[in-house]
């Protein structure tokens, strides 16, 4: 039943994000005239279909992603390019409109969502860190280290700590990483000490008093695993009101930054492991899903919220078969129709487009296997 669950929320919520997605491609299309002959969420076969004017709406049995099919957009289709109402057949601007349309949609979905998460925690947003030393460009920004998990009989498991708790101080002192932590808890092994700790998830703050085992090499002094964790309150009336877009850009931000680090850390340290972990499909989205779906409705619409603006990060990258692809197609062509033509950017798209492909399954195939212990527990 728990499988079953999972299933239908990660459908929901990666379907939900493609939808969105080519909802507005499909949206910007008809309000410039431009027809659409489908649109379509998921892929082939289809199992629903219906028409409905002149456009062909269905419902495909792959639900990892959805397609519109815009009149124009087959270059081996002289008729169809020179339609009035044929992609091809606009002006610049509107064809960038069209395309620009899906990624201006989830990042309008990931403001909302953010927004909605701020207004009901009081505009304050916790986010995990993996390089305490971030900073975020807006808002007030706390950092505290995090226990992630309670060792099973350890003095922590007895003292009733609990992952996604936020260690505030220690023995009334404030600690803002989990490597200071550490040195506190060996400089205080075998002592009584009290700790001060807030939930990320619940919001409920409290205080522990607890005494220390001693760290023998194969037993923790405390028992837990830690992480660092970020919270980010938008105080001032400005970021309250702009708040989904001003959490939004943090999160691009602090995405590219640490992906930035851990692509300069494999390099040096010439290990790509961590690297391999950072970039996820949808077998990814599945077990994070997994993980997530029992921390509550909160964490599932900020995982929503996040996988929406990874799609619109994503797609607006200057990369053939993706949106800022063809972004930067429309303005070269702009500038130089006959050089660039339609049939180089159709080379140029489907090259990128099996490179994508290529990339894409040994992704799934490493997803499985990093996360086989999630997906078939």
């Amino acid at each position: 039943m728990a499988l079953i669950i999972t299933i239908i929320a990660f459908i929901i919520v990666l379907g939900g994000v493609v939808f969105v997605h080519e909802l507005g491609h499909f949206l910007a299309a008809k309000r410039s005239g431009v027809k659409v002959e489908e649109f379509v969420l998921g892929f082939p076969p289809l199992i629903y279909k219906k028409q409905v004017g002149e456009t062909l709406y269905g419902l495909g049995l792959i639900p990892f992603g959805g397609y519109n099919k815009i009149l124009g957009e087959d270059v081996n289709d002289p008729n169809a390019i020179a339609n009035p109402r044929s992609y091809e057949s606009q002006k610049p601007l509107i064809k960038f409109l069209i395309i620009a349309g899906g990624i201006f949609m989830n990042l309008i979905l990931a403001a909302v969502i953010f927004y909605f998460l701020a207004v009901s925690s009081g505009f304050q947003l916790w986010q995990t860190l993996l390089y305490p030393d971030y900073k975020f460009p807006f808002g007030q920004q706390e950092n505290f280290p995090m226990i992630a998990g309670v060792f099973s009989g350890s003095a922590a498991d007895k003292a009733g700590l609990e992952a996604k708790d936020a260690i505030l101080s220690a023995n009334g002192t404030s600690i803002s990483n989990s490597t200071d932590f550490m040195d506190f808890i060996s400089k205080n092994q075998e002592k009584e000490i009290s700790l001060n700790l807030k939930n990320t998830k619940s919001g409920q703050e409290r205080s522990v008093k607890l005494k220390l085992g001693k760290d023998d090499g194969t037993k923790q002094a405390l028992g837990v695993a830690l992480a660092d964790t970020a919270l980010i309150s938008y105080k001032e009336p400005f970021e309250k009101i702009s708040v989904g877009f001003l959490h939004s850009y943090n999160i691009t931000d602090f995405s590219f930054s640490t992906i930035g680090r851990i692509i300069k850390s494999s390099f040096v340290e010439k290990d790509a492991s961590l690297l391999g972990v950072s970039f996820v499909g949808p077998v990814g989205i599945f077990a994070a899903t997994k993980i997530i779906i029992n921390q509550g409705w909160f964490e599932m619409l900020n995982l929503c919220g996040i996988i929406s603006l990874a799609l619109a990060t994503t797609n607006i990258l200057p990369i053939p078969a993706f949106d800022g692809g063809k972004i930067v197609f429309i303005f070269l062509q702009a500038i130089d129709k006959k050089r660039f033509t339609l049939a180089m950017q159709y080379k140029i798209e489907q090259a990128g487009a099996l490179v994508l492909i290529g990339l894409a399954i040994l992704i799934t195939l490493k997803d499985f296997w990093v996360f086989k212990d999630i997906i078939f527990k």
